[in-house]
């Protein structure tokens, strides 16, 4: 899992390339479908509820497909374009908060279907005084 630095109500990008199971690259053309979920470590996780426990602006298998929040290049070359409000302190008192987002995506292609989850670690600093 990549672990990222960001600072809170920032703007960041996070990169990546998307890859099966094998290791072999998937192309952009071939994808279907794009969801992020993003969540407080400290809160809570992803779970079946509606709201879950520690979902950040709203990002609970919200799709980012054909979106400008997630470019995917032919290549398998993806970008995450993070908005400052998924880097939102959830509780003031904390120095850094750690988040945790999951990109799940699925395609269809000549050879075969497929799924994966890339999940990244989001370490976010608290710019305010701590309390």
């Amino acid at each position: 899992m990549t672990r990222i630095r960001c600072r809170e109500l920032s703007s960041d990008r996070i990169t990546g390339t998307l890859k099966d199971s094998t290791g072999t690259v998937v192309l952009g053309s071939v994808v279907t479908a794009c969801e992020l979920t993003l969540w407080d470590l400290e809160s809570g996780a992803p779970a079946d509820s509606s709201p879950a426990v520690g979902i950040l602006n709203s990002r609970q298998g919200f799709d980012v497909l054909g979106s400008e929040e997630v470019t995917i290049s032919e290549a398998g070359a993806f970008v995450w374009y993070v908005a400052p409000e998924d880097n939102a302190i959830v509780n003031p008192r904390r120095q850094m908060e750690r988040h945790r987002a999951t990109l799940h995506f699925e395609w269809t292609g000549d050879v075969y279907d497929g799924e994966i989850n890339v999940e990244f670690e989001i370490e976010v600093e608290n710019l305010r005084k701590v309390a």
